[in-house]
């Protein structure tokens, strides 16, 4: 069993499509979410893990403020279930992925608002222009497996997508879109 333990550094966890899932959904119409995902996406998340993994309301956070996130995404890796919304997603009205072929959030700060959860601010860089986004990074399950111990890690936010010019279709598509990612980390030994 992993006890409390001090530990030096906040440990480095990078990430990708293997180890994590990252998505976008839009309401049509405020009726129903259409869902998309990023096939290809390279991220890094800096955590303090020092955590008793016998008592499970300590929180798995012992400097919430050294918590960090990048995550960058090829653009052009966007997928939707129709390969006709994927292909208009991909052109000029929305991501121009001619143009803009990447898009990438780094956080810069980080506060705990629950003992399983973390409020990361931070910027989305993304069609050429930057913007404030938050993201809410919560706790999920633990699991203990013969490749070691992991932690479950969600995290999600909401943007605005006329604030980063794509105006079209705004009678059909609503102007929020959220965002999720779902990753797992190994924990650190102790």
């Amino acid at each position: 069993m992993l006890t409390r333990r001090a530990q030096a550094a906040p440990v480095r966890y990078g990430f990708g499509p293997a180890q994590a899932q990252l998505g976008f959904a839009v309401a049509v119409f405020g009726l129903f979410d259409i869902p998309g995902r990023f096939e290809r996406f390279q991220g890094e998340l800096l955590l303090d893990l020092t955590h008793s993994w016998a008592d499970p309301w300590a929180g798995p956070w012992a400097a919430p403020e050294r918590t960090r996130l990048t995550v960058e995404m090829d653009m052009a890796s966007a997928r939707m279930a129709d390969a006709d919304h994927t292909a208009r997603l991909r052109g000029p009205d929305f991501f121009d992925t001619a143009q803009f072929p990447r898009a990438r959030f780094t956080s810069q700060s980080a506060r705990r608002v629950a003992a399983d959860r973390l409020s990361l601010e931070g910027l989305l860089e993304m069609r050429g222009q930057m913007r404030p986004l938050a993201v809410d990074l919560r706790l999920g399950d633990r699991r203990r497996g013969e490749a070691g111990d992991s932690l479950g890690l969600e995290a999600a936010s909401r943007l605005s997508r006329s604030a980063y010019g794509m105006m079209a279709d705004r009678a059909l598509l609503g102007d929020a879109v959220r965002l999720s990612l779902s990753l797992r980390v190994a924990a650190p030994p102790g």
